[in-house]
């Protein structure tokens, strides 16, 4: 029996593509490339760069330049400065400020409440940058804040067993009573499956699903707006 869903926050509970895309358009204002593939090579750049600061390799600051310079070299875009970096990622910050919730989420946070099921939040990135997207999002509305947590506090990254066990630790559940919902079918769902999770991969990207057999007993949808109904049927 379910008795608690967490949640992924970028991309599953609001999408950052417009920030970045508003960002990006300020501080290279020639560049022509597709902003929805270029987000998407920025989020996998920023996700391999990130465990170097949890290895402490490099500090924020600087993995949140080398992310921008990286993405837009391999985009052959012209040489990014540290300056231009640096604006990005003040501009990225600044527009992020307007970020809202999806579509059908208020209303399964809604659906959860009155049902009594527990809501959690599992998300990877910088503490303090993470944090103020939840402010942002009013998410302490809905999620207790010791049901929250942000991989650089832990010192763990999805998909590592370790943090899925430290959330399933702070709600005071097994395994067995837990769903994850997320957007990512490495760091979200194969985290989730071998930790012994349940879990609703949200396939807005359609990635080809046959090319996944190991997430075969995941929940595949194809957007948020399906995500009350896929909830309902599971906990009912």
């Amino acid at each position: 029996m379910v008795k608690a869903v967490v949640f992924d926050m970028d991309d599953t509970i609001f999408y950052p593509q417009l920030p970045f895309e508003r960002a990006l358009k300020a501080i290279c204002p020639l560049y022509a490339g597709d902003v929805a593939e270029t987000y998407h090579l920025f989020r996998r750049v920023s996700d391999k760069e990130f465990e170097r600061v949890l290895r402490g390799e490099c500090d924020t600051l600087t993995f949140q330049k080398i992310r921008f310079k990286k993405t837009m070299e391999q985009c052959a875009y012209e040489a990014v400065t540290d300056e231009q970096a640096a604006d990005f990622q003040r501009c990225y910050l600044k527009e992020q400020e307007k970020i809202e919730m999806l579509a059908g989420i208020k209303e399964t946070f809604d659906y959860l409440r009155a049902h009594n099921i527990k809501i959690g939040l599992l998300t990877n990135g910088p503490t303090q940058h993470q944090w103020k997207k939840i402010e942002y999002l009013k998410l302490r509305e809905y999620i207790e804040e010791n049901h929250i947590l942000v991989s650089q506090e832990t010192g763990f990254a999805k998909p590592d067993k370790e943090i899925f066990d430290l959330m399933a630790a702070r709600l005071e559940l097994t395994a067995a009573d837990l769903l994850y919902v997320g957007d990512n079918c490495q760091t979200d769902i194969l985290g989730g499956l071998q930790s012994g999770w349940r879990t609703i991969w949200i396939n807005h990207k359609q990635e080809d699903v046959s090319a996944f057999g190991e997430f075969s007993t995941a929940f595949v949808i194809a957007s948020h707006e399906e995500l009350l109904a896929t909830i309902e049927q599971l906990i009912s």
